[in-house]
């Protein structure tokens, strides 16, 4: 089954297609695998999925588990993105921003920070840690995701736009 690049899911820059075949050899039928073929949408569907993108998902991580991972990994684990300080005490990360992280740190270095973080005993964590590495990654790419809503803004000439950006600061700045 080929996929059109228009029918990727939101965020995915290309999409997988496997093929195989099947030959006649001798009077029995082979299946023989062919490589895979990746599609990669055009500029203009890019643009387009970019532009009728829904709201971008958020990962909440809970107070009990923001409270493990501040006791943890210190007080930098709520500056990953909007602490809900206010309100229930939640976390929530867009997940573009984890997954800009992820893809920073590598695959290798991405598993043992699960790892770490999955551990329950803190003598096995140090502060020099893949679990370490993952958050301040994770922190730098909020700080840059609100940066660039702060550039929109200051940037936008419509008042419908400027009023959007306005409250998604907010909301980023001062949690809900």
């Amino acid at each position: 089954m080929v996929m059109q690049a228009s029918e990727c899911p939101v965020g995915t820059a290309y999409a997988r297609r496997d093929v195989a075949t099947s030959r006649r050899s001798g009077g029995s039928h082979k299946a023989r695998k062919r490589p895979t073929i990746w599609l990669v949408p055009t500029f203009i569907e890019a643009l387009e999925e970019i532009a009728d993108a829904k709201p971008e998902p958020v990962i909440s991580i809970s107070p009990s588990e923001l409270d493990r991972l501040v006791r943890r990994f210190g007080d930098r684990a709520r500056q990953m993105g909007r602490w809900n300080v206010g309100t229930d005490g939640s976390l929530d990360i867009p997940l573009a921003v984890i997954r800009e992280a992820a893809s920073d740190l590598g695959g290798r270095t991405l598993h043992e920070a699960l790892r770490e973080i999955k551990a329950e005993s803190f003598h096995e964590v140090l502060q020099s840690s893949a679990a370490v590495l993952l958050i301040d990654r994770i922190r730098d790419a909020y700080d840059r995701h609100v940066r660039e809503i702060m550039d929109r803004y200051q940037g936008t000439t419509t008042p419908a736009e400027a009023s959007q950006l306005r409250d998604q600061l907010v909301r980023e700045i001062f949690g809900q």
